[in-house]
């Protein structure tokens, strides 16, 4: 153990170094060339062997020049997406600018390497304690000309929920031979984070439910819907198509047919599953519950979440789903699951459980609803 702490030490300086160097395919050769006619000339005192190890030297030293002068002028920053969702790909902006007065810089591939805390974390200060790593690349610039900004997409898929952070960003350049690839990082005191939401998942079930694809109800209110609620007299301008005209033949005026306003569906989606579950098992029911929440939604339901620590309010649209993806994503599962909001007699009110039943070769999630 003691002869692994200089090693161990040596690579998180290394990972961490402004610039980094890796030796290509075509730079070993030249190096074995280098060494090899160097050794030659000095055992020979071949002049032309002299010449041609200059020769193979100065190349080396041209191309470590030059690469430095590629990735000097750059200025590289990362521009998170407000959501991520676990197996789905997640693009982040990378904004990349040469500052150089004159000249381009060439042959550059730009990547991000982003850290996710463990299920849970709300927030983590040291690098050490993150989860994983995982490395987002952009796609290859040919060339960038002086003064000139760029926005690329770096895309990577999310494997662990929570919070994540883009600890650094990175240039590489192999620019002018192909010898060497330089990497030079440039790291944010700010480190810019986003939240990654549960999976998403198929929940077949929810076709079954009774409430879930009926139509609206009819409110004891006037309103826009399709059920007939009453008829009255016309108003100046007001749309004449809503004329019922046997009813203004017989009453001698202007009669109107109204129809009933249609109550909002509402539902609640609770996370119920046993404080003794595994950890894979609890997030496994924090993604059929973000898929229910999803389902729910495009049927034209009001949703609540309540989930552990968690209780998101009703609303309707992809603003809600945002908002309960989001909530799902900073779930701590220590915490204890809030009590049901009131239920709303005047409305369409499902109850989404999610439970878990254990057997002997798998785990399987139910959904229940009731109104």
């Amino acid at each position: 153990m003691t002869a692994l702490w200089p090693v161990r030490h040596w690579q998180a300086f290394w990972r961490r170094a402004p610039r980094q160097l890796r030796v290509l395919g075509k730079g070993k050769v030249v190096l074995w060339l280098a060494g090899l006619t160097g050794f030659a000339a000095m055992n020979t005192g071949n002049n032309l062997l002299f010449i041609c190890w200059g020769l193979v030297l100065g190349a080396i030293v041209l191309s470590g020049i030059l690469s430095e002068r590629s990735l000097a002028p750059l200025r590289l920053t990362a521009h998170p997406p407000p959501l991520g969702r676990v197996g789905e790909g997640v693009r982040l902006e990378l904004l990349i600018k040469n500052t150089a007065k004159s000249g381009s810089v060439y042959a550059l591939n730009l990547d991000a390497e982003v850290y996710s805390a463990r299920n849970g974390d709300k927030d983590f200060n040291d690098l050490a304690e993150a989860a994983a790593s995982q490395t987002a690349r952009a796609r290859f610039i040919l060339s960038l000309a002086q003064g000139r900004s760029r926005s690329f997409g770096a895309t990577f898929v999310p494997s662990q929920r929570g919070l994540a952070r883009v600890a650094s960003c990175s240039a590489v350049t192999s620019f002018p031979f192909g010898f060497f690839a330089k990497r030079r990082r440039f790291s944010s005191p700010q480190k810019p984070r986003f939240w990654v939401a549960p999976a998403a998942v198929s929940v077949p079930g929810m076709q079954g439910l009774p409430g879930v694809r009926q139509g609206a109800l009819a409110a004891s209110v006037p309103g826009q819907g399709e059920d007939f609620f009453s008829l009255r007299g016309h108003r100046d301008g007001e749309d004449l198509r809503l004329v019922h005209w046997p009813s203004s033949v017989k009453r001698q005026q202007l009669v109107l047919r109204e129809t009933a306003a249609q109550a909002s569906r509402r539902a609640v989606v609770r996370y119920c599953l046993p404080a003794d579950a595994p950890l894979d098992i609890e997030e496994r029911g924090l993604s059929v519950l973000g898929s229910v929440v999803e389902y729910l939604l495009g049927y034209g339901f009001a949703v609540s979440v309540c989930a552990p620590g968690t209780l998101v309010p009703h609303g309707a649209g992809e603003r809600q789903r945002h908002d309960c993806l989001l909530a799902l994503a900073k779930v701590d599962l220590n915490l204890k699951t809030p009590d049901w909001p009131a239920r709303d007699s005047g409305s369409l009110h499902v109850a989404v459980a999610i439970e878990v039943s254990r057997n002997d070769a798998d785990h399987t999630f139910t959904v229940g609803a009731s109104k």
